[in-house]
């Protein structure tokens, strides 16, 4: 018995601020979110040693943590080997 693989055909849309793809990896998603929030915690990270560590940690969840939170809706969704990359960041 042969395997099908459905692949989608057609392009990324966006609906209710999150992007889906046609194959439903939600790939695009979970790149755009890491590619928000990525520039903003190496920022954080290179002025760390000049607060405190309560002041690092609101900074992050002000900064950062909002745009890995704003499309928790579609990451129920997506992939296993596509949510790898969202929890090595």
């Amino acid at each position: 018995m042969t395997r099908m693989v459905m692949r989608g055909q057609g392009n990324t849309a966006r609906l209710l601020g999150s992007y889906i793809d046609p194959a439903l990896t939600l790939s695009t998603n979970i790149d755009k979110c890491i590619a928000k929030a990525r520039p903003k915690a190496c920022a954080i990270l290179t002025c760390m040693h000049l607060c405190t560590r309560e002041d690092f940690v609101l900074q992050f969840e002000t900064h950062v943590w909002c745009h890995l939170e704003l499309n928790t809706g579609g990451h129920y969704h997506a992939s296993d080997t596509v949510l790898t990359r969202l929890e090595r960041f």
